[in-house]
């Protein structure tokens, strides 16, 4: 009893052991199957007489190159390289057998929900090349495939806005469909022009479902600029009197005209660029007005010579009060340039 005990015990470990390696080697064999980039060839009768080679014998000329190229690179695990290959060659042949190469590549980069993708087309694009076993494969892999995957419903309250996942566009809201996330943690951002990019990182349990909610605030437009005098100064933006000797507030981006003046100082004015996000900081510092305020071009016009040949003529000026403005008069021959005062 001991002996046949002893027999059965080593039957049933044997049993075990050789259920063991059937299942392992089915495993590998399945595996084999995906990772050799290429999908057992189709049942003659169930392809097109010109179709019922092997892909490495329909493709001709620069896709029977990049089949092969793709193939080479595979082997090595050059998967994004391999990739770009399969997708050249179903570009100048759309043989439905390079989708299933394509998302061989895909899964052995771990990018589980683009081959999901890819296996969704190759399964309806190549059912009439199918076998009954290669459909139910087919089948299973999406399956499995389904497990390693988040479904995320993502709302977003602006149409038009990118949606990134890892960088990575997935499409232009709102999304026609939901939104397939790897297993892992990933980097989900939606960007549109004049708003700000809005970023969730979040890990993702595969087989899961979930919805996300996300808001594009409006980008700023403006920047924050601060002017400063060492006198007691009016400052103005674009002609209208902003403040007295220090000014700091949001400014539109853009081209504007700062002018500062004092009584008894030389104005100052400039063209100034205001750009979003950067603040900036302007000092003046006036110069004390030695002409007794009399604006510089006034003295300038003192050299202009008068056009046509006509004969230099002697400019008058009057001496005004300081806080006169001035406007320019018509030159003609005769003609004085005076100063006139602005009603207020």
């Amino acid at each position: 009893m001991r002996f046949l005990g002893q027999h059965c015990g080593k039957v049933m470990q044997l049993h075990r052991l050789t259920v063991s390696l059937v299942v392992a080697l089915t495993g590998l064999a399945l595996a084999a199957q995906l990772a050799a980039a290429q999908p057992v060839g189709p049942s003659p009768r169930n392809l097109p007489p010109a179709a019922a080679g092997s892909l490495a014998e329909t493709l001709t000329g620069s896709a029977r190159q990049d089949y092969e190229a793709g193939r080479v690179l595979f082997e090595d695990q050059d998967y994004a390289g391999a990739l770009l290959k399969f997708e050249r060659a179903f570009e100048s042949a759309p043989d439905p057998r390079l989708l299933w190469n394509m998302a061989a590549c895909e899964k052995s980069a771990r990018h589980y929900a683009n081959a999901l993708a890819l296996l969704a087309r190759y399964r309806k694009e190549g059912d009439l090349r199918m076998s009954e076993a290669q459909r139910a494969e087919v089948i299973t892999l999406i399956d499995t495939l389904h497990t390693l995957i988040s479904r995320v419903h993502l709302v977003v309250d602006e149409p038009g806005a990118s949606v990134f996942v890892d960088d990575r566009l997935a499409g232009t809201t709102p999304l026609a469909d939901t939104l397939l996330v790897d297993l892992g943690t990933r980097r989900i951002r939606v960007s549109k022009a004049g708003f700000q990019d809005q970023v969730i990182t979040q890990e993702f349990a595969g087989g899961s479902e979930l919805t996300l909610y996300m808001t594009l605030p409006a980008a700023p437009r403006d920047a924050r600029i601060t002017v400063a005098s060492d006198a007691p100064s009016a400052i103005y933006i674009d002609g209208r009197l902003v403040g007295h000797g220090r000014w700091e507030a949001p400014l539109v981006a853009g081209e504007h005209t700062l002018r500062v003046s004092a009584a008894g100082m030389v104005p100052y004015e400039k063209e100034i660029v205001v750009q979003v996000g950067q603040p900036r900081t302007i000092y003046v510092q006036l110069e004390k007005d030695e002409r007794g305020g009399v604006p510089t071009w006034v003295w300038l016009g003192m050299g202009v010579v008068a056009a046509g040949g006509l004969a230099t003529g002697a400019y008058f000026l009057l001496r005004p009060s300081k806080d006169a403005d001035f406007t320019l008069g018509t030159l003609s021959p005769g003609a004085v340039m005076l100063p006139i005062r602005v009603s207020h």
